[in-house]
């Protein structure tokens, strides 16, 4: 008896090319997105890097103003010297020392203020990295050395000033080149702690910048 249906198993030239056009249609639009899934990844974990290197250069920078300090009391340096050995001065150059130190500290402070840092995290929290109470820790560091360093310094300079006794032949150098290398320990001492303060920060960040694309955008999700 003869079949009611029947499948006409022949493939024409045809139907194979068209067969054959949308299997490779299916496969170029899958590397494309691939290609493109690949950019978008790449590019997302660029923009996460390039922030946490501006939140950890934020800091940085604090560091680098709170560290200006010690240069802006050069020029005092050398006029509380001349008060102490060429008018024989020293409490007056005690007081003069005091006055520029409360008044570069307020300078410092001011430029700080307008930085913004205190919030820096929080461009952290737009790409998903939980930095905040590491950041606040870090921070809150810096502002407790920046007023233990200044107190150290001042009552350094202090004593320096009030305690030398010049000599008949003393020059104003003298003073001077005693204040210039108690301002040199301060200030590298002020960037040790503050290297050691940001310390768990810095390491967080770096690391997660070394990640690789996939796994940085997994830690920050």
């Amino acid at each position: 008896m003869k079949a009611l249906f029947a499948i006409d198993k022949r493939i024409t030239i045809g139907e194979l090319m068209t067969v054959v056009s949308i299997v490779f249609s299916a496969i170029s639009v899958l590397i494309t997105w691939r290609n493109e899934q690949k950019i978008q990844i790449r590019e997302n974990a660029t923009r996460t890097r390039v922030e946490i290197a501006k939140t950890l250069n934020t800091v940085n920078q604090v560091i680098q103003i709170q560290l200006s300090f010690y240069e802006l009391i050069e020029e005092d340096i050398v006029e509380a010297s001349r008060i102490a050995i060429v008018e024989k001065e020293p409490l007056t150059a005690r007081d003069y020392m005091w006055e520029k130190f409360y008044k570069h500290r307020a300078e410092v402070l001011n430029i700080i203020s307008q930085n913004d840092w205190e919030v820096a995290y929080t461009n952290l929290l737009t790409y998903g990295i939980t930095a905040d109470s590491l950041y606040i820790r870090s921070i809150n560091r810096l502002k407790k050395l920046q007023e233990n360093q200044f107190n150290l310094a001042l009552r350094a300079f202090e004593k320096e000033i009030t305690d030398f006794r010049p000599g008949s032949s003393t020059q104003t150098s003298t003073l001077i080149d005693r204040l210039r290398k108690l301002k040199i320990i301060h200030r590298e001492s002020h960037l040790e702690f503050a290297q050691i303060a940001t310390a768990e920060l810095n390491t967080f960040c770096l690391e997660l910048i070394k990640e690789t694309d996939k796994k940085l955008l997994f830690q920050s999700e």
